[in-house]
This record gives structure tokens, C-alpha cells and sequence, in this order.
């Protein structure tokens, strides 16, 4: 390999170095695996996604119908509920006289 050659070989290296911490290139190697928990770690770290579980638990159909909404961290603990409605043809409105929007469970 010419020292041209091998200059911008380590070059490259430096870089690569400089952008991915030893953390990092554990993960993408983990994903490289097939890992899938790695790469969700790498989307988040890497470009801020994170995943948003919500579900909805449907107390009465029809019209009107009625519904919780709650929201789960990345480990399924509930990070917060709420209380909907809903009549026919009209959007599902969150409930008056809530806490907050989503309502917010203590710890």
C-alpha cells in the first residue's frame, strides 16, 4: 500500500473514530446481527426516533362510545391515560374536567 494510500486510510479511521464512540460501534456491530433491540437504540441515538405504544381500550361502542387512551413507555409502564367520547360522525374528544391532557399517573 503506497504511504498515499495508507494516509487516507488512516484518515478515515480517524474519522470513523471520532463519529462512532466504542458504544456506538458495539451497537451497530450487534445490529449488523440481526439485533433488533440495538438498532431501535441506534434510531434513537442516532436520528431521535423513538417509538410511541398507545393503546385504547374501548369501554362502549356505537354512539356514543367511550374509551380510555393510554400511552407506555419503551419498558410498558403507563406514562399517562385519559378518558374519551365519541357520538356518531364526530371525532373522539377528550373528556372535560381532566387533570391535564394526557392525565399524567403519579410515579
Amino acid at each position: 500500500m503506497s504511504d498515499e494510500l495508507r494516509a487516507t486510510a488512516d484518515e478515515a479511521q480517524d474519522f470513523y473514530d471520532a463519529m462512532f464512540d466504542d458504544e456506538l460501534r458495539t451497537l451497530l456491530d450487534r445490529a449488523d446481527e440481526g439485533d433488533d433491540e440495538a438498532r431501535e437504540s441506534i434510531e434513537y441515538r442516532a436520528y431521535g426516533i423513538e417509538r410511541q405504544v398507545r393503546y385504547f381500550v374501548t369501554l362502549a361502542g356505537g354512539g356514543p362510545a367511550a374509551r380510555l387512551v393510554v400511552e407506555v413507555d419503551e419498558y410498558g409502564d403507563v406514562e399517562s391515560a385519559w378518558f374519551e367520547y365519541q357520538n356518531w360522525f364526530e371525532p373522539w374528544t377528550a373528556a372535560p374536567r381532566q387533570d391535564t391532557h394526557p392525565t399524567h399517573l403519579p410515579g
